[in-house]
């Protein structure tokens, strides 16, 4: 009874539905220019440009925010490598510390809300919000 029952559920599997490659299939569809928009704490919201372009791009950070890092840090773009880009979600981290040890690195979560706006979060929990221009 166990042996047919394994059998059953082997060929099951070798012959089930299967599963659609497209929902996990690589993507450039969030290729192009971006606004980033963290929400940290009830300060203003942290401002950054995002380019991506091929798997690749860059990021840096704008507004006051980025005036209180550290000097070294301000205005210069950071490399950006993304790690999952699927129609349902892109995921990618900013190098910070390429630039200096004093500049942070960056990872983000986010998923498609409309054709223009990806909505996730940071590794640390920060809502942010992707406008593309």
């Amino acid at each position: 009874m166990r042996r047919a029952l394994f059998l059953a559920l082997s060929l099951g599997a070798l012959f089930g539905p299967p599963v659609s490659a497209q929902s996990f299939a690589d993507t450039n569809e969030f290729n192009g220019r971006w606004n980033v928009s963290i929400q940290s704490g009830t300060s203003r919201p942290h401002a950054a440009k995002l380019v991506l372009t091929d798997f690749d791009g860059t990021w840096q950070d704008l507004g006051a925010r980025a005036a209180a890092r550290a000097k070294v840090c301000r205005g210069k773009k950071f490399p950006v490598t993304v790690q999952v880009s699927q129609a349902t979600q892109l995921e990618f981290m900013a190098w910070g510390s390429s630039v200096s040890p004093a500049c942070p690195d960056i990872s983000l979560t986010v998923r498609p809300v409309s054709p223009k706006v990806l909505e996730g979060r940071t590794a640390t929990g920060e809502p942010v919000r992707l406008t593309r221009q």
